[in-house]
């Protein structure tokens, strides 16, 4: 077999043999299993293993890493690095790269909550139309056009605007947008829905990027990609690495929009509760990491609250 060509779920299979082959106990390949395999679920399609980066890890981490213990997700850390350190170590190696080598261990008593800043946010919205600038033999520095910048804002600004996983916005279609009051129908993890607003901006985005696509119906994605399909998670990795390559945004990828949306929401006052049902969460442990995180002034928050304060006792 081509090892260049070697898909994820190839790859996995192997591994999964390979622990098999060693004795491990049968509770320890339960959990490996059961990792890899919602590893696989991340990507709708198979793709190639040396195909993904380190932001197609940490985007799955943050993702899979909602709703479940400081111990879990760093379980989870544990078998992504025995997974690769065995695709390195295969003769001729699955990958050139150790891409969880280059992934912190996460501390079991703390998850990073990483939000993009508002330099960060504008710099890639700055960075949809043109290309980085490139050199052409005997002559100047050039750049060029680029294509789906109507598209890329608007699925920009869906994620700042909502916090929804890049799954969820994957699976929205245009009749998921309401575009006249503002609300997406999101069909969220264990296929529990829910609605989110938009703001007008992004609403306007949005239907600017329909306008484009004159014959798309009801049923179709909301966001397409370049040949016509649905987007898949790794795919819109792809388009928000690239776009944050151009913006000189490190460590980009689609989870850290959610991160982004739900930091703001606290900074700007925000309640948990009605966070915890924007974001989709059966649990307030993230939540409690946003407040955290937002550094809410908890003695002003009580001045606002406050019935002696406000009723004036």
């Amino acid at each position: 077999m081509d090892t260049r060509i070697m898909t994820l779920s190839q790859a996995v299979e192997g591994y999964l043999l390979h622990i098999a082959a060693r004795r491990l106990t049968e509770t320890t390949i339960t959990g490996y299993t059961r990792i890899l395999k919602l590893l696989k679920a991340h990507f709708e399609h198979d793709p190639p293993l040396a195909s993904l980066t380190v932001e197609d890890i940490e985007g799955f981490l943050a993702e899979a890493g909602e709703d479940v213990s400081d111990k879990t997700i760093l379980n989870y850390h544990t078998v992504l690095s025995s997974f690769y350190t065995w695709a390195t170590s295969r003769r001729p190696p699955l990958v050139r790269e150790h891409l969880m080598r280059q992934i912190p261990r996460p501390k079991p008593e703390e998850r990073t909550v990483e939000p993009f800043t508002e330099a960060e946010v504008r710099a890639m919205l700055n960075n949809l139309g043109t290309s980085k600038a490139y050199d052409r033999p005997g002559k100047r520095t050039t750049s060029h056009s680029l294509r789906h910048e109507k598209r890329n804002r608007a699925i920009l600004l869906v994620l700042v605007d909502t916090g929804i996983r890049s799954s969820e916005l994957c699976t929205l279609t245009i009749a998921d947008a309401d575009l006249k009051l503002r609300r997406l129908h999101i069909f969220g993890k264990g296929k529990k829905e829910r609605e989110v607003r938009v703001s007008a901006r992004t609403a306007e985005a949005i239907w600017r990027y329909l306008a484009e696509r004159a014959d798309a119906r009801a049923g179709d994605p909301l966001f397409i990609t370049d040949e016509g399909h649905k987007f898949t998670r790794h795919r819109l990795g792809r388009v928000i690495a690239k776009i944050a390559e151009r913006a000189k945004v490190r460590n980009a990828h689609p989870h850290r929009f959610r991160h982004t949306f739900a930091v703001e929401f606290i900074r700007n006052h925000g309640d948990p509760f009605t966070l915890q049902d924007l974001l989709g969460h059966t649990t307030m442990e993230m939540v409690r990491r946003y407040l955290h995180l937002a550094q809410v002034d908890l003695d002003e928050g009580h001045k606002r609250a406050s019935p002696v304060d406000n009723w004036r006792l």
